[in-house]
Order: structure tokens, then C-alpha cells, then sequence
């Protein structure tokens, strides 16, 4: 018979290959030889936390807090977790009212003609139950940026499987890291899917609209858009802001980089190995604010000018009429995040 550290052990190394339901299996057998460990409803609370099981992670986090109140971890993830369901179980796919008013009428076709989906054979997954997500999301993003059909070329949608032990030969982890759910590249769309996860379609969308905003940018720019506004704009246009996002931006704002007024946005996104979490909200934050300031249409003038063989920056000073850093300096100064009014979420 196995040692509760046996099944605890099994259970990290489930976890650390996204197997997450057979990992909640291993804690919940090693919580039952050791039903007060404070660590184990932890990890347990957290497995069903990357299943979409919102209920579930919150009774095991509950349980974790009757055998130690106020347990840091334990509130920050109990905190977090509250958020994360209600944030996902409201979740709709559109677009921020700030760049609604600026996407025209479109009709939403029964599936997307530009888009081959690619689903292996161990992922049970029904391609009917994908396509009218893929023709509405992309549709969408192609009317907001006025990417027509004339302009559109083939792009591939292909699945992975949540599990680096199932994953595709030629997706190794150099090129899609394990933290990474989605990648654009060459006109390919890769997203991890695990039908396990009770929340995977509305991942799917997310991580579909984030991706497709960097293929259509790619398409519009030729390949010549700055990170900044790249990532910035899929950002905005996925998702909205989770609370715990907000209170990250908030904390770190006197003391990480992107506080700091003489950063310029080419910085943004040059440490990948630094503080790239806090690049991607910073790249977000920016692109909204300045979208407010000069209206989307000079910022998709700015996309497109950059396909006519025009350098990034005079591209920028043409379309927008100022330097872009300038902008930045700008923004900074308003300290927006300040003015934002944001509930204080803690995150882990």
C-alpha cells in the first residue's frame, strides 16, 4: 500500500503534465490516509481549479482553511478561485465596448471557409462542436479590422493535447512552452486542448481571438507590427481584465519597470525571462488608453501603412502624428492605473 508522500508525489508529477484529474485523483487518495494536510487540499483545490471545477476547488480550499485559519496560500488561492468562476461563467466573446462602436455590421456564416481545423485522433473532440466558435470569433475580428475575404488566405487551426506525453512530434516545448495554451506562427494556429477542463470551450475562444488577432495583423502589416500594439491589441480584444490581473498591475505599479517613465515600448517584451507577465498587461493597458485618445481607425491606418514598405516608427508619426514613445511618456504620466476603479484581488 502507498505512503500518503507516495501518492502526493504521483500527484505533482500528474499535475506537472497537465494530467490534472489524475493528479485530484492521487491527492484525494493521499488525503484520505492523511485527511489534515493543509498542503493537500491546497494541490487538490488547485487541480480542480485547472479543470474549470470551481466548486469543487472551493470546498477543497475550504477544507484547508477549517485546518488552518487564515492560511495565506490557502486565502489567496480561495480569493482567487471565487474570481476566476465568476469571472469564466460570465464570460461572453465580444468585443470591449470601446472598439464595438467601430466594428460594422457582419453575418456570422455557418463555418469559417479560411479555416481548416486539424483535431487529432486521441482528442474526442467533434469538430461541430468547434466550428461555430471559430466562424464567429474570427468573423468578428475580420469586420473590426475590415480584413476582408479578398484579402484572406488559408489558415490552419490545429489542436494539441493538454499532455506533453500526447503532444505532436514537431510541437516540442521550444516551440510552444509549457506555460504557453496558444501560438500564432506562419499562418498556423496552435491551441492545447483538454476536454477534461469543463471550461475548455470558453478557453478555446479566448485563446482563438488572441491568436487570430495576431494572424490578421501579421496579414495587414506584413509582418512588420511592433510588439507592443501585436500584443496589446490581442489582449484587449480576447478578454477583459480578471480582477486578479488588476491588483497585479496596481501592486507592482511603483515598483516594477513598467512604472518607470523612461521605459520605452520597443523594452516592452525584451526580457522574456523578466517581468513578461507584467509586459503583456502593460502592452494591453497602453493600446486601450491610446485607442481612447486617437480612435481605432488611425491605429488600423498605422497596421496597414506598415505593409507599403514604411519604417514602424514613420509609419507611426504619419498615421497617429507624434512619436510613439511619446505617447507612452504620456500615458505614464496620467497614471492611469490610479484613476482605474479596481477591487483589490489578491492572486498567487
Amino acid at each position: 500500500m502507498w505512503t500518503r508522500d507516495q501518492y502526493f508525489q504521483s500527484a505533482t508529477d500528474e499535475y506537472k503534465n497537465r494530467r490534472y484529474e489524475i493528479a485530484a485523483k492521487y491527492y484525494s487518495a493521499g488525503l484520505r490516509i492523511d485527511p489534515r494536510s493543509v498542503v493537500g487540499y491546497l494541490d487538490l483545490g488547485k487541480c480542480y481549479e485547472m479543470l474549470g471545477r470551481w466548486s469543487e476547488s472551493v470546498k477543497a480550499l475550504e477544507k484547508a482553511l477549517r485546518l488552518s485559519p487564515g492560511h495565506p496560500t490557502a486565502l489567496r488561492r480561495y480569493t482567487r478561485v471565487k474570481a476566476e468562476q465568476r469571472f469564466y461563467e460570465n464570460f461572453q466573446p465580444e468585443l470591449p465596448k470601446l472598439l464595438s462602436e467601430f466594428c460594422p455590421p457582419f453575418r456570422i456564416p455557418d463555418a469559417s471557409d479560411d479555416v481548416f481545423l486539424h483535431v487529432p485522433a486521441e482528442l474526442p473532440v467533434e469538430m461541430d462542436e468547434l466550428s461555430p466558435l471559430v466562424a464567429f470569433n474570427t468573423t468578428e475580428i475580420n469586420s473590426l479590422f475590415r480584413y476582408s475575404h479578398i484579402d484572406q488566405v488559408p489558415v490552419d487551426l490545429l489542436l494539441l493535447p493538454s499532455s506533453p506525453s500526447l503532444a505532436l512530434k514537431n510541437t516540442d516545448d521550444s516551440f510552444l512552452p509549457s506555460w504557453a495554451i496558444g501560438k500564432y506562427q506562419n499562418r498556423q494556429i496552435y491551441i492545447r486542448y483538454d476536454p477534461q477542463n469543463r471550461l475548455m470551450k470558453t478557453l478555446f475562444s479566448i485563446v482563438l481571438r488572441h491568436e487570430w488577432v495576431h494572424f490578421v495583423i501579421d496579414q495587414l502589416s506584413g509582418g512588420k507590427c511592433p510588439n507592443w500594439l501585436d500584443e496589446g491589441l490581442a489582449a484587449l480584444i480576447s478578454r477583459p481584465l480578471m480582477d486578479s490581473e488588476k491588483f497585479c498591475l496596481m501592486k507592482n505599479q511603483e515598483e516594477s519597470d513598467f512604472a518607470m517613465p523612461n521605459k520605452t515600448l520597443s523594452a516592452l517584451f525584451s526580457d522574456i525571462g523578466g517581468k513578461i507577465f507584467l509586459d503583456y498587461l502593460q502592452a494591453r493597458l497602453f493600446v486601450e488608453w491610446l485607442i481612447g485618445e486617437v480612435s481605432w481607425y488611425p491605429i488600423l491606418d498605422f497596421v496597414r501603412k506598415m505593409k507599403d514598405e514604411v519604417e514602424p516608427s514613420a509609419a507611426f508619426q504619419e498615421t497617429i502624428g507624434d512619436d510613439a514613445d511619446e505617447f507612452y511618456h504620456r500615458f505614464q504620466k496620467q497614471s492611469i492605473y490610479q484613476k482605474l476603479d479596481w477591487d483589490n484581488q489578491s492572486d498567487e
